[in-house]
This record gives structure tokens, C-alpha cells and sequence, in this order.
């Protein structure tokens, strides 16, 4: 009987290697056929990825190593020999279950099929040891065999990681539908000749509310110098660091949503493909630049960035539109 059950040892040592090598072929299946088929990155670029995900999983995830401690089942109930059926049974079950999964291209969580797998043979084999009138001290019902808080909170855990999986997924499926780009820039310089010309407070013009803080007399704390309407002086114009200002801005520069209808229903159109589509250019802009815009040429003049004499900003444009296809 021992090397019966030596000979059992070694057929589950065979094909746990056997159950390794097809579980990183499904995973393969399963994470890396959609990047590899959409040419997301080079091939070796996928499977640098790849590897260091799995190496951050393997280091960080306690999932299969929680149910190896805890279990499926109470082992102290169970003889040795039951306990090797069904390890064999698992393992055996997997390779087949997974190669089956592989060769029809199929997706399947290697971790998942585990547990499931695991539950019914420890279910199974509790089965046979009630209905077999077997003496069972301290065991009144199939629960008190079955570990069924870890296997309820394993399970739990399994549908809410599915559910999660979906969601974002279909959160990032509808995101490649989306294309964006932003401009940015940081450290940037503006020399506000526009603020320059609403703070002069030396003629006529509209000024800037900010006048309304300007120095008036003796012991007023303020940046706004005071007002020189008609005393013949240009002080106020002078160019000074008190008109230079932060330009770094983030800009939303191009956005669209499209949406391609389902081909087999275009077809009874007659058409070979229908896509609806909305972008907009320029939609919003965060900075803390007081002017207009900080994207600014001096006159519109390449020859002069960083300078904004009342530039015209940079419009807000969206297009709706409808693409055929015949």
C-alpha cells in the first residue's frame, strides 16, 4: 500500500508541473492574446510587463496560499486515502479542464476552476463518507466537514472580483472609443502687457478692478502703486517682474467620442460601416494665469512668445458628425 501511495505522490508531483505549465498557457490565453493581437506594444515590451506583473502577483497575492492554509474542508475528518483521491482528482481535473479551455481559445481563471474544483471533490468525497454509515465522531451534518466559511468567503470574493473585472473593463472598452490629447507646459514666463495697460491708471482707459487696492496714502500695504492721472508721468508703464506672471498651463487640446454601429445591422442597410463621432478642440484650459490665454505670441508674432498684448485667445470649436461607409 505504501507505494501505492508513493506512486500516487509522484503521478500529482507529474502533473502538477503538467497543471503549472497549462495554467501560465491560460493566463497567456486569457491577458495576453488581446495585447499581442492589438499590437498595443512590441511583443517584448507585452511580455516585460507580463513578467513583472506576474513577479508583483506572485510576491504580493496570499489567494491560493489563504486556501491552502484554511481549506475547502476539515482534513481532521478525513482519512489519508481519501485525502489523495481528491488531490488527485483536482489536479487531474485542472490539467484537463484548462487544456480543454486552451484549445478552444476560450477564457478561464486558473485560480477560480481551482477552488470549484477543490469544493466538489471535498463535497464529493463528504458525500460518500455520510451515505456509507461510516463512524464520524463529532461530525452531525455535511457542514461540519466542509469548511463552508472560507469556501463562502472565497467564492464571495471570486463573484466580486468578476463583477469588478466587468465593470472596469467595460469602463476601458468604452474608453478606446475616446481620444484625447492634451498640451501642456510648465515653468513657462508671460510678460502681461495687458494688465500692464489696466493697472497705468495714467489716462482714460477701462482699468482693472485691481486699481481699486492701488496706494493711496501713508501706511497703505500694497502691490498696485499709486494712481498718476495727469502728473506727466509714465511710471506706472514701465516694464517691471511685477507684470511677469506663471504661464504653466494643461490644456485640453483635442477630445472625441465615437461610436460604430453594429456592422451586421448596417449591412441591412446597405452600407459597410455607420460611425458617429463628437470632438471639440480647445474645451477647457487650467492655469493660473490672470490673462486670457497662456499660450500667447506677442501679436500673434512667432517671433515674440511669452508676451501678451491683448492677444486674441484661442477658440472653443465642436463638431458633431456622421461617417458612411458604402
Amino acid at each position: 500500500m505504501e507505494i501505492f501511495y508513493f506512486a500516487i505522490i509522484c503521478v500529482l508531483f507529474i502533473f502538477a508541473v503538467i497543471d503549472l505549465n497549462v495554467g501560465v498557457s491560460n493566463d497567456a490565453v486569457n491577458f495576453l492574446n488581446s495585447a499581442v493581437g492589438a499590437k498595443a506594444a512590441s511583443l517584448r515590451t507585452i511580455l516585460i510587463v507580463a513578467a513583472i506583473g506576474i513577479f508583483i502577483g506572485a510576491s504580493t497575492s496570499n489567494g491560493m496560499m489563504d486556501i491552502a492554509r484554511h481549506g475547502m474542508f476539515q482534513p481532521e475528518h478525513f482519512y489519508f486515502r481519501q485525502l489523495m483521491c481528491v488531490f488527485l482528482a483536482v489536479t487531474v481535473t485542472d490539467v484537463v479542464l484548462l487544456d480543454i479551455f486552451n484549445s478552444l481559445g476560450m477564457p478561464t481563471s486558473t485560480t477560480v476552476s481551482m477552488v470549484f474544483e477543490l469544493l466538489g471533490a471535498s463535497f464529493a468525497i463528504s458525500l460518500i463518507k455520510i451515505n456509507s454509515g461510516e463512524n464520524l465522531e463529532g461530525v452531525e451534518n455535511m457542514a461540519d466537514l466542509l469548511n463552508t466559511g472560507k469556501a463562502l468567503e472565497v467564492i464571495a470574493g471570486i463573484f466580486l472580483s468578476v463583477a469588478i473585472a466587468f465593470f472596469f473593463g467595460t469602463l476601458v472598452q468604452w474608453l478606446t472609443r475616446l481620444v484625447f490629447t492634451f498640451t501642456y507646459r510648465v515653468g513657462n514666463k508671460i510678460l502681461n502687457l495687458a494688465r500692464l495697460d489696466a493697472e497705468a491708471m495714467i489716462g482714460n482707459n477701462n482699468q482693472s478692478k485691481a486699481v481699486n487696492h492701488r496706494w493711496r496714502k501713508e501706511g497703505d500695504n500694497t502691490s498696485i502703486p499709486r494712481a498718476m492721472f495727469g502728473a506727466g508721468s509714465n511710471y506706472n508703464t514701465l516694464i517691471s517682474d511685477r507684470f511677469v506672471e506663471d504661464g504653466s498651463f494643461l490644456r485640453l487640446n483635442y477630445i472625441q467620442l465615437s461610436y460604430e454601429l453594429n456592422r451586421d445591422w448596417v449591412k441591412s442597410l446597405g452600407l459597410r460601416g455607420v460611425r458617429c463621432y463628437m470632438s471639440a478642440n480647445n474645451l477647457f484650459c487650467l492655469t493660473r494665469y490672470s490673462g486670457y490665454d497662456p499660450e500667447v505670441n506677442s501679436n500673434s508674432s512667432p517671433l515674440m512668445p511669452g508676451i501678451d498684448a491683448n492677444t486674441y485667445p484661442k477658440n472653443t470649436a465642436c463638431v458633431i458628425g456622421l461617417e458612411l461607409k458604402f
